[in-house]
């Protein structure tokens, strides 16, 4: 196999991917214009509730939120609420944050963040995913997260502050944009940010249900989301020569995404491949276009004998016609232990 996979494996794939009648997800939005704090009602900020130790301040034309705290047992924290979209699968929370003269308490939550609580149509707690945050003191920073939506929540609470701790924390730009549920492949769709790449490739980063890890389809059962000394990775096991377990990731890739290197790190045990070139211990990369329609696939970083943890890499050029990027990983109709790290999708320097 030199530029393309065999007809047999790019047939799987195709099946596998071949969706029809449906569009392309719609470019994201900030659905949440509060978060400017320049929405005014007289000299409060729109959609907001301030609690003790919250007030609007301005700097010039611009307004933000601060937080004092004097008192470790108490909290200064403020109030929103955003109203759930059913079509909405995930959220990507990003906020700017300031802290100065930071003592935080003895318990994780114990800082200056922006708690998210997800909660139901009858008001009942549906998930705490860990929301922006800061520990120490720090200049304007802007921290993101992405947090799968549960499927029992209708609203979302936001509850930035300092939370048990003292000092001083400004809070700005708040923003949220929508990511859409799986509709043109099985599992998440996830936006490929030049800027930072793949995030979701080192595995750290859990889903809701605190399962598997985010940005990743489903698992095939003899695959394992497996931990030691904090670091997370997966473990795929296959017995079976005849079987393709793997794991996936589904990418949009922006208009006009230059050269990007894919990367893995990868370790085989037991490996035995099959007669094929194809039939080993692989990344595939899956193009696809805007309506979800497979491109040729494209050969990824490959093990084809055992090997102790590696880094292997390959250079992908998107086509103007490439929307996609579905990055399968695992034992391609061959048998062993592959074990899988720090999958990553960067720009080419």
């Amino acid at each position: 196999m030199r530029r393309h996979l065999s007809i047999a494996l790019a047939a799987c794939l195709t099946a596998s991917l071949h969706v029809t009648g449906m569009a392309a997800p719609p470019e994201p939005v900030n659905v949440f214009p509060e978060g400017s704090f320049e929405q005014l009602e007289g000299n409060a900020a729109k959609g907001w509730k301030l609690l003790p130790g919250a007030e609007l301040k301005a700097e010039g034309a611009n307004h933000y939120m601060q937080f004092t705290n004097t008192d470790p047992k108490q909290s200064a924290w403020a109030l929103a609420t955003l109203k759930l979209d059913p079509d909405w699968g995930a959220l990507r929370v990003s906020a700017r944050i300031k802290v100065t003269t930071l003592k935080v308490g003895p318990e994780g939550w114990h800082n200056a963040r922006c708690i998210l609580n997800f909660r139901t149509a009858d008001n009942k707690d549906a998930g705490y995913p860990q929301g922006p945050l800061l520990t120490a003191d720090s200049d304007w920073v802007t921290q993101t997260v992405t947090v799968d939506i549960p499927k029992n929540a209708t609203a979302l609470h936001l509850q930035p502050g300092l939370w048990a701790s003292t000092g001083v924390m400004g809070l700005d730009d708040v923003t949220i944009t929508p990511v859409e549920k799986p509709a043109l492949f099985p599992g998440p769709i996830v936006r490929f940010n030049p800027e930072s790449g793949f995030v979701d490739g080192n595995f750290e980063t859990l889903s809701a249900d605190g399962k598997l890890p985010q940005g990743w389809g489903e698992w095939p059962m003899v695959a394992q989301f497996t931990e030691q000394a904090g670091n997370h990775w997966a473990r795929i096991t296959n017995p079976n020569p005849k079987a393709m377990p793997t794991i996936r990731t589904n990418l949009r890739l922006p208009p006009g995404c230059k050269s990007l290197r894919v990367s893995a790190r990868l370790k085989a045990t037991g490996l035995k491949c099959g007669p094929d070139a194809w039939q080993n211990a692989r990344v595939v990369i899956s193009p696809c276009s805007a309506d979800g329609q497979p491109l040729p696939s494209l050969p990824g970083p490959a093990l084809a004998q055992d090997s102790d943890w590696q880094t292997l890499e390959t250079t992908v050029t998107p086509t103007p016609e490439m929307r996609y990027l579905v990055l399968w990983v695992g034992l391609w109709q061959a048998t062993g232990v592959l074990e899988i790290d720090d999958v990553q999708v960067k720009p080419v320097e």
